[in-house]
């Protein structure tokens, strides 16, 4: 079963107001705490060849949650990770045709970061739920 909240006023990520969340990715985020050089990051993409796209997808869902169709938002990346991550996923495309972005989030930039509307990623908290 899927749980998901909607609301329709924008909110701060980092726990001001309520939470969408789904249960969907929720093993995803309940790693635990890493190395202090952990980041989370957002990385967007834009692959002209539907197989290269596939492809870009499936590494990136071995790290990160799809937020929108050509964005990933990855959770507490330790370097060495984020670097294995970035090689196989370059790998992957044609740098003549194709793009990818990476951005890094600090934890004083994930407290800033604002969402509008439904589908949230990792970089919003984690609220429980209990459906009666």
């Amino acid at each position: 079963m899927k749980l998901q909240l909607h609301h329709a006023l924008p909110r701060r990520l980092d726990g001001e107001s309520a939470v969408l969340w789904s249960q969907d990715h929720r093993h995803l985020a309940e790693k635990p705490p890493v190395g202090k050089d952990a980041m989370r990051y957002v990385i967007a993409f834009d692959v002209s060849c539907d197989r290269r796209r596939y492809r870009v997808v499936k590494v990136l869902k071995e790290y990160a949650v799809r937020v929108q169709k050509s964005v990933f938002e990855a959770r507490d990346l330790e370097r060495s990770a984020y670097l294995r991550l970035r090689s196989k996923l370059e790998g992957l495309i044609d740098p003549t045709t194709d793009s990818l972005r990476y951005y890094p989030l600090c934890a004083a930039c994930l407290g800033r970061v604002e969402h509008f509307g439904a589908q949230p990623g990792l970089l919003e908290p984690e609220e429980s739920f209990k459906v009666i």
